[in-house]
């Protein structure tokens, strides 16, 4: 043989295999994790919280929120036609 590595990783036995086999699982598992992370959906945030001041149709609003009815985009569009509409 041209050379010898003493783990016959070459001739196709000992640990040499199993270890880059274990290896390669580790890493693409950690490559599939990383990827979930990374594109998992983002949480909307909480609707701020009510005051004295708010109209039944912003409380309306605010609870359809709350209750998953309406996303947060719609949310912000909703309240801030309100707030035009608001006198005060």
């Amino acid at each position: 043989m041209f050379w010898d590595d003493g783990w016959q990783m070459h001739d196709g036995y000992g640990a040499g295999w199993v270890l880059m086999m274990w290896f390669m699982v580790i890493v693409v598992i950690a490559a599939a994790a990383l990827v979930a992370v990374l594109l998992r959906p983002a949480r909307p945030g909480p609707p701020p919280p009510a005051s004295d001041s708010d109209t039944e149709a912003l409380r309306i609003l605010r609870r359809r929120f709350a209750a998953g009815e309406i996303d947060e985009e719609e949310f912000r569009r909703r309240s801030a036609a309100l707030a035009d509409t608001n006198p005060s």
